[in-house]
């Protein structure tokens, strides 16, 4: 499966699927229309057939945070670790050093996929529907929460039935993980496309995330399990991220920020503060500034997640020069200094530029001691 397709694709989120079965809410239900002998087929009865689905085995991995990113998808109050800090050198492209702990943040490759085929007797015969139900990839967030990424896609109905449905698992606990030392690990959080009851079309993929607590030390092998199909996607692997997310702490403030290796090069600045060189994009940068009066002329102000800042203006031959000023969204000893965050954004991909510097922008946070 290839990741990096995943992850543009994904920030979309997903749940369980499960089948019909009239005594479990969390299954997915199909519709199944009433055939009279020598008649044609009519509309779903009132009561349709339930089946209960197959369970499908699966292996997680850990979202070299996208890492949900997080979220990553699914998570509660989580243990805090310390975040992994980068050195940064005078040199224009450094290679980056981290600070491992126990789970590196990151993304990191999926467990694969199962197909499987839900059957149920009824009246009318034996409606069947079929499914691939993957782990796309996992994300390990700085604070080592796990957000496990998953899709759901409905592959065949046999003829008679009218509808299939994917039901939420928010508050299921019959879809969990286990890892290779026997501990058990309940989602935190779900949300996408898993949070709620979906009708499923044939040949669309759903997504879904569901977000777990930091793994136990030792652990890195992981199955997550349906039991409402009883299917289990087995040997998710986390051991090394495909996508390294890293921290740099502020010069000038008590912050820190997060950025993703694929996207970025650190160095520092004449000043000392940190410089992000997008690895795609030329004259895409971010750079941490003194604080003080910004030099552009003022836009306005916008809200990036939970942070508020205020934007400055100043336009160049080849690219815009913004400067960001954090005002709000952290506590106000870390915005005494008002940190004055730089970005260039070249006129040509300015949209995939904006969109990745906000990705950094957002993640401004008092790091953890």
């Amino acid at each position: 499966m290839d990741i990096s397709r995943r992850m543009l694709g994904l920030f979309i989120l997903l749940s369980s699927l499960v089948l019909l079965t009239s005594c479990n809410s969390q299954l997915s239900t199909l519709a199944v229309a009433k055939t009279p002998p020598g008649g044609s087929v009519t509309e779903a009865t009132s009561a349709p057939a339930s089946v209960s689905l197959p369970t499908s085995t699966f292996a997680a991995t850990q979202l070299p945070t996208t890492i949900s990113t997080f979220t990553p998808g699914p998570s509660s109050t989580l243990a805090p670790t310390r975040k992994p800090t980068e050195t940064l050198t005078s040199t224009p492209t450094p290679t980056p050093t981290l600070t491992i702990t126990s789970m590196v943040p990151g993304f990191y490759s999926g467990g694969g996929c199962i197909d499987y085929t839900i059957v149920k007797k009824t009246n009318y015969g034996w409606p069947s529907a079929s499914f691939t139900w993957c782990v796309e990839y996992v994300e390990i967030h700085p604070d080592g929460s796990m957000i496990f990424v998953l899709s759901w896609k409905l592959l065949n109905m046999s003829e008679g039935i009218t509808s299939v449905t994917k039901r939420g698992d928010v508050n299921n606990p019959n879809m969990y993980l286990t890892d290779n030392l026997g501990n058990r690990y309940d989602a935190i959080t779900v949300s996408g496309e898993a949070a709620f009851d979906i009708t499923m079309s044939k040949d669309v993929t759903y997504y879904g995330t569901f977000t777990f607590r930091p793994p136990k030390p030792g652990a890195n092998r992981f199955v997550f399990h349906d039991d409402d199909t009883s299917k289990v996607i087995t040997d998710i692997f986390l051991l090394k991220p495909a996508i390294y997310i890293y921290s740099i702490d502020l010069k000038w403030s008590p912050l820190s920020i997060l950025y993703y290796s694929d996207k970025w090069t650190a160095a520092q600045t004449d000043q000392g503060g940190f410089k992000l060189t997008h690895t795609k994009y030329a004259n895409c940068e971010i750079s941490e500034e003194k604080p003080g009066e910004p030099q552009g002329t003022y836009i306005n102000t916008i809200d990036i997640r939970s942070l508020k800042y205020d934007i400055y203006r100043t336009q160049q031959a080849d690219y815009s020069l913004r400067e960001y000023v954090l005002v709000g969204g952290l506590d106000k000893a870390a915005l005494s200094d008002k940190p004055l965050i730089q970005v260039a954004i070249p006129y040509d991909n300015s949209a995939q530029c904006l969109n990745d510097t906000g990705t950094v922008l957002a993640s401004l946070n008092v790091p953890t001691p």
